[in-house]
């Protein structure tokens, strides 16, 4: 019935059956077998968008191995027009083209309360959560610490997305980010008039010194992007250093470590 219940690597590959329907992780997904077998991912050609919901509750889906082609966005979800909210994808490993990222390839959706560790990368487009944040796009509550890199000649990588024309707010991401010999961002490579509403990124591990490498403008509202160091992006220095965040209820901080997310992990 929906929502379907999903609690196999099997069951998210299924998704891709029902586009529009509305999907919950019971229990940490256990996917190590992709290494092998591969990965079917959910939505990966522009004209099959994912219109649904995925609700992790607070569920990962782990060791995921991603090997999308060129025709391909690449990420847990390719192309998504839905809603993607509580989940995280950790241990990820993602070889993509264009737009890749670990939650989602290329959004003009809702990525909400999510997050993502691991490496990905590819030749643009190539971010840590999300690799092309569309018009529509919407990144919330949600970070990445992965290690992103962008291999094509002068592109695009980005901490938590590599493109973004959409939405940002109260999201953050503290992995490495390199490109050849083109614009990496701590954040974001390339703001095409979107929209940043607190942003933050770790200026040491990332090794960038920009949280935007490059910004064609901004939309409605601003680019609200802030270095920090790691120290003050671990423990309860975070609490102090990112005020903008709500740590009652949505974040909380982890000795030692970068902010998680309550809901979700």
């Amino acid at each position: 019935t929906n929502p379907y219940r999903i609690s196999t690597c099997t069951h998210v590959e299924n998704i891709s059956e029902d586009l529009s329907a509305h999907y919950e992780l019971t229990q940490d997904i256990d996917c190590s077998s992709t290494n092998q077998d591969g990965y079917n991912t959910i939505a990966s050609y522009y004209e099959s968008d994912f219109q649904g919901v995925i609700d992790g509750q607070g569920h990962e889906v782990q060791d995921l191995y991603i090997d999308e082609d060129e025709n391909h966005a690449a990420g847990l979800v390719g192309y998504n027009e839905g809603t993607i909210k509580n989940i995280g994808v950790t241990n990820v490993e993602v070889n993509g083209w264009d737009d890749a990222g670990a939650v989602v390839g290329f959004n003009d959706g809702e990525v909400v309360n999510s997050y993502a560790t691991g490496d990905v990368s590819g030749q643009s487009g190539i971010g840590g959560l999300v690799g092309y944040n569309y018009d529509s796009g919407s990144i919330k509550n949600s970070y990445s610490n992965m290690d992103v890199t962008a291999y094509q000649d002068q592109e695009y990588a980005g901490g938590l997305t590599g493109y973004n024309s959409g939405n940002i707010e109260n999201s953050y991401s503290a992995g490495p980010v390199e490109s050849n010999n083109g614009p990496a961002g701590g954040l974001v490579g390339d703001n095409d008039g979107g929209d940043i509403q607190v942003g933050y990124w770790g200026e040491e591990n990332s090794g960038q010194s920009e949280g935007i490498a490059d910004s064609n403008g901004i939309g409605a509202g601003s680019m609200e992007v802030t270095g920090l160091t790691t120290s003050e992006l671990q423990g309860d220095s975070a609490k102090d250093n990112m005020p903008e965040f709500d740590f009652t209820d949505m974040w909380c901080t982890r000795t030692g470590d970068y902010p998680g997310l309550k809901d979700a992990g």
